[in-house]
Parts: structure tokens; C-alpha cells; sequence
């Protein structure tokens, strides 16, 4: 389960998948790069690097080595075209996707809920600044307004958003799935791990998935009071519907508390 959080191993676990976006990996190892000029995201590979920090945006090929050391990891991901907008900015949508291991079985749950992080400026795709490129609301300053709109029932695509969401995270289930190791048990302990999958749609509403965040994933910032009100709903769920009954070796059932069973 530990593997998820390894931007390395998630991308070449996900490389030939329809739903993660082109991307290369440049190490000591592989000095692969994209061949061709588009908008790419230079994000280097560190356990101190989250929050969309040490991310770069370039749309020439030839200025990628600008931001490359030899001694330090890199993923170079390839923007999507033609975006699904929100109120005329980038955004993606974070939701929570839960992976558990007990009395020997693998289950993986997809929280009904999310929300979408907005870039800070209206986006404009010869815009290459970080405040029209990155979503990531981790940098926001508490004296900065915040940036995300809820993702429930009450926003306008959400029946299609979260048939599309439900189908790529159930796939990526099922790769995990085949590559669990069979000689692997946990009898009576339960192993888990909460991920932040970051969802962007472009226009056609296709999904992709761009990331998949361990550190924290449900971490309450600087956000609005519905979606500080929804993290809390999910660490009250994994206490009380998924510690206690553990620890008690009773079943587990979190599809009654809002977690949809992949």
C-alpha cells in the first residue's frame, strides 16, 4: 500500500493507461524527455517536494533542462488540452479514495464527495505562471480568500463527474489488485491508506488522473466551511466506522457512511 505515495512507482504503474495524462520520468537511470513543444509540468520527485511546490511550467521542449539536476528524480507530465473550466480557471477535483487490507482481503472505497481547487488567475494557456497553471491550494496564505467550490450533489455535472471518477479509480483498483502479492496477510490487523486522487476533465469530459497524494491528503487548510466540514465527516467515518470496528474484529461497512465500494 506504501507504494502509492511514490510519485515514481504511480507513474509507471499508470504509464500506459488512457487516463494518465503523457508523461516521462528523468533520473540518473533515464534521461528520456518529451520531443515535442507543448505545455509541460517539470515536477521533481522528493519526499520534501508536495503541495505543488518545486513545480514548473514550460510549453518549449528545449528549456526542460533548465530545471533538471542530475542527482535529483523528476516527472515531466504533459498538460491537458482544451480544459474544463471552472468560473474560467483551472481547477482539479480532489477526492478521497481509501484502501484497506483486513482479515486477509483488499477493499478500495471512493469517498461520494470532493472538492475543486482552483488556480488563483483566469486561465489562458499562453499564460505559463503558476498562478494560472497550479491548482494546488496548499500555498494559499491565511490572509488569502479561498479557492475551491465543493464537489457534491449540488454541483451541476456531478452525476457524470463521479461516473467518470468512479470508472478510472476502479480500473486503478484493480491493477493494484494484481499486483498484491498473494503471500501477503494481515489476519486480523487492519492496514489502510486515505489517498487524495487530483482529477482534471477537459472538455469532452474525460478524466484524468494527475496525481494521487498520501501525505496528508485530508489535511484542513485554508478552505471554505463546507469543505472543512467534509474532511471532518471523513476522519469522524475512519475513526468510529473503520478503527473501532477493527479493533473489535467486527465487519467493516463504510458504504453507510458514504463511501462508495469500488
Amino acid at each position: 500500500l506504501y507504494n502509492l505515495e511514490n510519485k515514481l512507482y504511480l507513474s509507471k504503474f499508470l504509464k500506459n493507461k488512457p487516463y494518465y495524462p503523457e508523461t516521462y520520468i528523468y533520473n540518473k537511470h533515464n534521461k528520456n524527455l518529451p520531443y515535442y513543444d507543448d505545455i509541460w509540468f517539470i515536477k521533481k520527485c522528493s519526499f520534501s517536494t508536495f503541495g505543488g511546490y518545486d513545480v514548473n511550467v514550460v510549453n518549449k521542449v528545449n528549456k526542460i533542462n533548465e530545471y533538471l539536476e542530475d542527482n535529483n528524480s523528476y516527472i515531466i507530465q504533459k498538460s491537458i488540452n482544451d480544459l474544463y473550466l471552472y468560473n474560467n480557471k483551472k481547477g482539479d477535483i480532489r477526492m478521497y479514495y481509501l484502501v484497506t487490507l483486513y482479515k486477509n482481503k483488499l477493499n478500495f472505497y471512493l469517498y461520494k464527495d470532493g472538492f475543486i481547487k482552483l488556480a488563483k488567475d483566469i486561465y489562458n494557456p499562453n499564460n505559463l505562471s503558476n498562478d494560472t497553471q497550479i491548482t494546488n491550494t496548499s500555498q494559499i496564505k491565511k490572509s488569502d480568500s479561498p479557492r475551491c467550490i465543493i464537489f457534491d450533489k449540488t454541483f451541476k455535472n456531478y452525476d457524470l463527474f463521479i461516473q467518470k471518477i468512479k470508472y478510472i479509480l476502479t480500473d486503478f483498483s484493480d491493477e493494484i489488485k494484481k499486483s498484491f502479492p498473494d503471500y501477503y496477510k494481515s489476519y486480523y490487523a487492519l492496514e489502510y491508506q486515505l489517498c487524495g486522487p487530483d482529477i482534471i476533465f477537459d472538455n469532452n469530459f474525460n478524466p484524468y488522473l494527475i496525481e494521487l497524494n498520501s501525505n496528508f491528503p485530508a489535511y484542513i487548510m485554508n478552505n471554505t466551511p463546507d469543505v472543512i466540514n467534509m474532511k471532518k465527516n471523513i476522519a469522524n467515518i475512519i475513526s468510529n466506522q473503520l478503527f473501532k470496528p477493527a479493533i473489535n474484529r467486527e465487519t467493516i461497512n463504510l458504504e453507510k457512511h458514504g463511501f462508495i465500494k469500488l
